[in-house]
C-alpha cells in the first residue's frame, strides 16, 4: 500500500491507497473522501472540494497543493507499524518548515 501526507498548522491530509481504483482522503483518522486516483484525491484536496472539515478551513486555504509530488510520500511495508510515528529525515524536516509545518516526526494514518 501507498500513502501520502500533507502536514499542515491544522492537522495532517492523507491520501491513502485502499484498493484497486479506491483511494481515500483523509484529515486525522476521518475520511474525507474517496476517488479513483492518487492524482484525483490530491487535485481534491488543493482546490477545496472534499467534504466539510471545519467552518474554518478546508485544503485549499491550507495551503495543501494540488501536485501529488509534492505530498510526501510513502509504502507501507506492514500495517501493524502505521502507529508509531516515522522520524523525518533533516531535508524534509527543512521543507516542512519553511511550509509553516513544525513537527518533527511524521504520524502515519492510523487503521480504521
Amino acid at each position: 500500500m501507498t500513502y501520502w501526507t500533507w502536514i499542515t498548522g491544522q492537522g495532517e491530509f492523507h491520501i491513502e491507497e485502499i484498493g484497486p481504483n479506491r483511494i481515500d482522503l483523509l484529515f486525522g483518522n476521518s475520511v474525507i473522501g474517496s476517488y479513483p486516483t492518487p492524482q484525483e484525491a490530491a487535485d481534491r484536496c488543493g482546490e477545496g472540494h472534499h467534504a466539510r472539515i471545519s467552518e474554518a478551513f478546508d485544503g485549499a486555504s491550507l495551503g495543501v497543493s494540488c501536485s501529488l509530488t509534492d505530498w510526501i510520500q510513502a509504502r507501507a511495508i506492514d500495517s501493524s507499524f502505521r502507529d508509531d510515528p516515522v522520524d523525518v529525515p533533516a531535508e524534509t524536516q527543512q521543507l516542512a518548515s519553511q511550509s509553516n509545518c513544525s513537527q518533527g516526526t511524521l504520524h502515519l494514518p492510523r487503521n480504521r
